[in-house]
């Protein structure tokens, strides 16, 4: 037996499916009309099939709008059923800051900043026992 969400899931997903087949065959068709008007009313090729071109021409329109309806209604379905396997946004509040593990002998180094993005300027992972350490002097404050 199938969950009320794994219903609408489904739904969704036919609903998306068949609304975007029918939007193209709805191009199509509308193209076809406009064309084989465009071409009768220059060339006067299908004078008795005017009506006919007319009618494919708005069956394509009607296509497409009855496409976009199912479309819209497949997303509808999709926003208020989220799916177990759809992944949810991630915002700036959901994730901790992150926290910067300094050796000890970084501080007080002339090169180390303490910024997240480039603790130090010779070194960025931070190394253990690091050759480049050279202590904070008065004319580099």
């Amino acid at each position: 037996m199938l969950t009320r969400d794994e219903i609408a899931e489904i739904s969704s997903v036919v609903l998306g499916v068949f609304g975007s087949i029918s939007i193209a065959v709805g191009v199509a068709a509308s193209a076809a009309g406009i064309v084989g008007i465009a071409a009768n009313r220059v060339a006067k090729l299908w004078e008795p099939q005017q009506i006919a071109l007319q009618n494919i021409f708005f069956a394509g329109t009607g296509a497409i709008g009855t496409g976009m309806m199912m479309v819209g209604a497949s997303m509808a379905i999709a926003d208020n059923h989220p799916s177990s396997t759809q992944q949810l946004p991630i915002t700036f509040s959901d994730v901790p800051p992150a926290k910067l593990t300094v050796p000890i002998g970084c501080a007080g180094c002339k090169y180390f900043s303490g910024e997240k993005l480039l603790p130090c300027a010779v070194h960025p992972e931070l190394k253990e026992n690091c050759p480049d350490r050279e202590p904070v002097t008065d004319s580099h404050k």
